[in-house]
C-alpha cells in the first residue's frame, strides 16, 4: 500500500483522509512488521499530503517517540526516518519545539557506535586543533571561534566569557 503515497495514486488521494485513519488504528498493532510499515506511511506522507496530517501532528509525533523507543529495531528505524522528514518540513520548529526535551535525551540514548566508531570520533576531536574538550562530565567543547558547545540538554552555543 506504500508504494501507493509515493505514486500519488489518484485513488488513494481521493480517499487520503480514510486511509490516515486507518493507518491511526493499525498503530498499535502487535506485530513489529505492521508498526513498521506504519512507520513508513506517515513518513512518505509527510512528504507527499504533509496538509492532510498537520491536524494529527501532535499525535503523530507522540507516537514516534513511542516507536522510536520500540523494542523492535526496524520498527525504531522507521521511525527515525520520521524525525529527518520532519527536518526538511516548514512546519519542523513548531512542531517539535514543544517535544525537543522528550526527543533529544530518546535519540541520544539510541545512538549506537561500535567500538571502532567510538574510537575514530575521538580521534577526531584529538586531531582538531580548533577544538579542546573542557569538561568530559558536561560533554563541553571549546572551538577556535570562541563559542562553548555544552551538554545535550542545553544545545545552543554560548559566547566565551
Amino acid at each position: 500500500v506504500n508504494q501507493f503515497i509515493i505514486n500519488r495514486t489518484n485513488s488513494l488521494m481521493i480517499y487520503i483522509d480514510q486511509f490516515i485513519e486507518g493507518l491511526f488504528s493499525l498503530a498499535t498493532d502487535n506485530e513489529p512488521e505492521v508498526r513498521k510499515n506504519v512507520c513508513r506511511a506517515l513518513v512518505m506522507l509527510l512528504d507527499v499530503h504533509m496538509d492532510r496530517l498537520i491536524p494529527h501532528m501532535h499525535d503523530i509525533i507522540e507516537y514516534m517517540l513511542t516507536r522510536t523507543q520500540d523494542t523492535d529495531e526496524g520498527v525504531a528505524l522507521e521511525a527515525c526516518e520520521f524525525w529527518l522528514s520532519l527536518a526538511d518540513q516548514h512546519i519542523c520548529k513548531e512542531a517539535l519545539t514543544p517535544h525537543l526535551s522528550i526527543l533529544v535525551p530518546i535519540l541520544v540514548k539510541g545512538m549506537k557506535y561500535s567500538d571502532i566508531d567510538i574510537i575514530l570520533l575521538k580521534g577526531d576531536i584529538e586531531e582538531d586543533e580548533t577544538v579542546q574538550i573542557i569538561s568530559t562530565s558536561r560533554c563541553e567543547l571549546t572551538h577556535s571561534n570562541g563559542v562553548i558547545y555544552e551538554d545535550l540538554t542545553n544545545m545552543r552555543p554560548r559566547s566565551l566569557p
